[in-house]
C-alpha cells in the first residue's frame, strides 16, 4: 500500500547527554502520515541522529523529548553500518515513543522517517531508494513510490481474540466507555502478536465512526 507524508518544518531541540550537562542540539521534524496535508492523516515526529548523538541519548532522555513533543509517536533514526547493501539502500537503527512508553514498532512513524530522509539528501543520497529500517521488533523496508510516495512493507501480523473477563479487555473497555460514552457497544476485541504486540484491534457497534463524539483526553 503507498501512502503520501507531508513535510512540515524542520527546528532544533536541546537535550542532555549522558557523559556531560551539556546540551546538543538535535534536527528534527514533524509529518503527517496518509495525508497529503500537515493537519490531517496521522502525525509524528521523526529526530535524526548521528551514531555518537545517538550513544550519548538515555533513554529518559528519549522520552523526554517525545512527552515534550506530544505526538502520538517519536522516531529516533541513526545510520545502520551495512556493507553488503546495494548502492541503491540505506539502513538504519530506529526506536519509538509515544509520550508515555516505547512500543516495539510503528508503521507510520516509519513512513514519516522514510520521508525525512528521502527528502534530506545529505543523509540519503538521491540515487537511494530503498531503506531498512531496524526497529526492536523486526526490520521494516521503505521504498520511493511514484509522485513522491512512500510505501513499506511490514511482516504479516497475528492476533489473539480477547475474552470479556481478560484483564486488557476490562481495562479496554472501561476506557472506550470514557471515550466514546456507556452506549457505545464493542462488538470484538483482539491483541496483537508478536511485532505488533503493542496494538489492540476493537470494533464498535456502529457505522458511522465519524459521527462518533469521542473524547481525546480518554
Amino acid at each position: 500500500m503507498v501512502f503520501l507524508c507531508a513535510l512540515s518544518s524542520a527546528a532544533m531541540v536541546p537535550v542532555s547527554s549522558r557523559a556531560s550537562s551539556a546540551s546538543m542540539a538535535l534536527p528534527f521534524v514533524h509529518l503527517t502520515a496518509f495525508s497529503t496535508h500537515i493537519a490531517g492523516g496521522n502525525p509524528a515526529s521523526v529526530v535524526l541522529l548521528t551514531p555518537a548523538q545517538d550513544a550519548m541519548l538515555t533513554d529518559s532522555t528519549r522520552q523526554a523529548i517525545s512527552a515534550n513533543f506530544h505526538q502520538p509517536m517519536t522516531a529516533f533514526i541513526v545510520p545502520r553500518e551495512d556493507r553488503v547493501l546495494p548502492t541503491h539502500a540505506r539502513a538504519f537503527d530506529v526506536r519509538y515513543f509515544t509520550p508515555s512508553l516505547e512500543p516495539g514498532l510503528c508503521g507510520h512513524a516509519t513512513l514519516a522517517s522514510a520521508a525525512a530522509l528521502f527528502a534530506d539528501t545529505t543523509r540519503v543520497p538521491a540515487v537511494v531508494d530503498t531503506l531498512f529500517f531496524h526497529a526492536k521488533n523486526g526490520v521494516i523496508v521503505a521504498r520511493k513510490a511514484e509522485e513522491g510516495r512512500v510505501e513499506i512493507a511490514l511482516a504479516a501480523g497475528r492476533h489473539e481474540p480477547l475474552s470479556a473477563e481478560d484483564p486488557r479487555a476490562v481495562s479496554l473497555r472501561a476506557a472506550l466507555a470514557r471515550a466514546l460514552g456507556p452506549d457505545v457497544k464493542v462488538e470484538f476485541m483482539v491483541s496483537g502478536l508478536g511485532h505488533l504486540d503493542f496494538y489492540c484491534l476493537v470494533e464498535v457497534a456502529t457505522r458511522d465512526l465519524h459521527s462518533l463524539q469521542v473524547k481525546a483526553s480518554e
